[in-house]
């Protein structure tokens, strides 16, 4: 140590002199160390030097993963000294959660230097390894007062999403995760914490090892602020808990340590603008929502760390099963009501007007239409605060919030408006949850007339009422091919040689021919590429396609391949031309004929 960085312990001090330096332990991947000073004279006996080395930028230009950590860590030392110089004023200590006082903070070149009050100095000199019932009440304790003190407070300087493993800084742990359910639904995670109603300052690292218990365990201290900031205390919660318990203890604890948090919890919030009951109700239910999040962050991190049927593996895939259901009976609930609406108006006399278009079918808006975005978008609001998500409705601007967010939700809120308009059956109500880089995960689609409801869950199947869709194979070779299609092919210079080649059927629009082909053992509806502006959308596509992806039918581009529906330059599919079978094999049928 050099003799300006002893100057400066002094002063903060007032210590006549530095009697000894004791190493403790390094900082995480060798960042630095932890020392205790010993000092003579001044106002305390020692102190703790948290002496942080920051890497070469050399080393940094060698690997770009380790530069993006690198970053993190940076910030992560920039807010702990924030934390200490702003918020650690707060007396903590007389609100059951005692810290560390700072000192003082300087830099050096490439080094910083936090002094911080020596808390062994202080009676919180006992470290534990394996926590006793006792031990666990007294964190959880400090925990409680420490989220309570700091509720619906302000968290400027500190982590917008506090904890070590927020999803924005673990890029690299996610694309590790082979639980694609889990990475799919990491980010909707990730925001049902965030948009929670009461959110406080959380640790953001709350491991047994970085509390400080006094020699009886009854009083702890609590130190290592670097992911101080934002967020819903359960993520505090469920992290201390799984450090000091074993997952079976986890289990079988799970209610008693709610409890007896949201006791301490309670007691110690005085504002009365804040509703307990309402507050403790939901955070009871993110708790195993903030455990599914880390769990998230260490199956990434290291796979094998737990087991396939450990409590922690269980609990996350309760927590994304839940999220994914609810997400579709929410879709569900919004077609069918919206179907309703359309079907209430069906035959019946109501406003019709036009819209930019290239075809009478596409030109065609009525307010049946409007009537049925509305019940939808009213609907899915909700979820779209909850859960962050972007909107692209056919009857709606399409307000980019699509590249955007992490999912956004597709919806036609009438496919099949001209046969709707002449008093014809073949439209439907259809919405998808599609993620930011084009994948439908849910589908829905709800034919109002013969209330037919048809879904899909990526990976889950394709239901129809509820049912899995069964599709009927092996058909006779001399079956002829039913071709399913709007009514503007009978312009088609082509049409008098398709009449002959196939059994054609007008079944409405875009949604409903889909469903047609899907059901029928011998039938396709396709959509030659062309340059004007129209046609098939993603609001028309998204959830079919997913029907026919996990009831094992095939819909691709003309040219055969895979629909992507999150294109930043379009939302139409003119130039690819869209293809719609029961198999590959049928579809190299309908080519030759065609």
């Amino acid at each position: 140590m050099d003799a300006t960085i002893k100057s400066r312990i002094l002063k903060a001090t007032n210590a006549k002199e530095i009697i000894k330096t004791k190493w403790i332990q390094n900082l995480w991947d060798n960042y630095g160390e932890l020392l205790r000073i010993h000092l003579k004279g001044g106002d305390m006996a020692s102190v703790i030097l948290k002496h942080i080395k920051l890497p070469s930028k050399h080393s940094l230009l060698k690997d770009p993963a380790s530069a993006f950590s690198n970053k993190r860590k940076l910030k992560s030392y920039q807010v702990e000294a924030h934390w200490y110089e702003q918020y650690n004023k707060i007396n903590l200590k007389d609100n059951g959660s005692p810290t560390a006082r700072k000192l003082a903070r300087f830099q050096e070149k490439d080094e910083l230097f936090l002094l911080l009050e020596d808390l062994d100095a202080l009676g919180f000199g006992k470290r534990i390894t394996i926590a006793g019932l006792q031990e666990l009440k007294v964190g959880l304790s400090w925990l409680a007062c420490f989220h309570a003190k700091f509720m619906q407070h302000g968290h400027q300087g500190l982590w917008n999403s506090g904890c070590y493993w927020h999803l924005e800084t673990r890029p690299d742990e996610l694309k590790r995760l082979h639980d694609e359910p889990l990475r799919q639904a990491a980010p909707l995670i990730d925001q049902k914490l965030k948009n929670t109603r009461y959110l406080t300052i959380v640790h953001g690292d709350a491991k047994l090892a970085n509390f400080c218990f006094s020699n009886d365990a009854s009083h702890v201290a609590a130190v290592d602020f670097q992911y101080v900031g934002k967020g819903c205390g359960m993520k505090d919660v469920a992290y201390f808990v799984g450090s000091c318990l074993s997952e079976d203890r986890c289990e079988k604890m799970e209610d008693i340590v709610l409890d007896f948090y949201f006791s301490e919890l309670l007691h110690n919030i005085s504002d009365p603008k804040i509703d307990k009951q309402e507050l403790e109700t939901q955070w009871r239910a993110l708790y195993p929502v903030a455990w599914a999040d880390f769990h998230r962050f260490i199956k990434g991190w290291s796979p094998g760390y737990w087991g396939k049927n450990s409590y922690s593996e269980k609990i996350t895939q309760k927590v994304t099963a839940s999220i994914m259901q609810e997400l579709l009976a929410t879709a569900i609930q919004a077609c069918v009501e919206a179907g309703n609406i359309v079907k209430s108006h069906w035959k019946k006399k109501f406003a019709v007007s036009s819209k930019e278009g290239t075809t009478r079918a596409t030109c065609i808006v009525t307010e049946v239409d409007l009537l049925s975005q509305e019940k939808i978008t009213s609907l899915l609001g909700p979820t779209m605060e909850t859960y962050n998500l972007g909107l692209l409705a056919e009857e709606g601007r399409d307000n980019n919030s699509r590249l955007e967010k992490d999912f956004f939700w597709s919806v036609d809120p009438l496919d099949g408006t001209l046969p709707f308009s002449e008093g014809q059956s073949g439209f439907a109500v259809t919405i998808a949850l599609v993620t930011k880089t084009g994948i439908p995960i849910i589908g829905v689609v709800y034919d109002p007339i013969t209330e037919t409801l048809f879904h899909a869950v990526h990976n889950q199947g394709c239901y129809q009422n509820h049912q899995p869709l069964q599709l009927i194979k092996n058909t006779p070779n001399n079956e002829p091919i039913h071709l399913f299609a709007d009514q503007s092919l009978q312009q088609d210079p082509d049409y008098p040689s398709f009449e002959k080649k196939f059994t054609i059927h007008f079944a409405g629009g875009a949604v409903m021919n889909s469903i047609n082909v899907l059901l029928h053992p011998c039938a396709c509806y396709f959509k030659y590429p062309k340059e004007e502006t129209g046609g098939c959308a993603i609001w028309d596509l998204a959830a079919v396609s997913l029907l026919f992806k996990e009831a094992g039918a095939v819909m691709t581009s003309f040219k055969g391949d895979d629909l992507s529906f999150n294109r930043a330059d379009t939302v139409y599919f003119n130039k690819e031309g869209l293809f719609a079978c029961r198999d590959a094999s049928l579809i190299e049928k309908v080519k030759k004929l065609i």
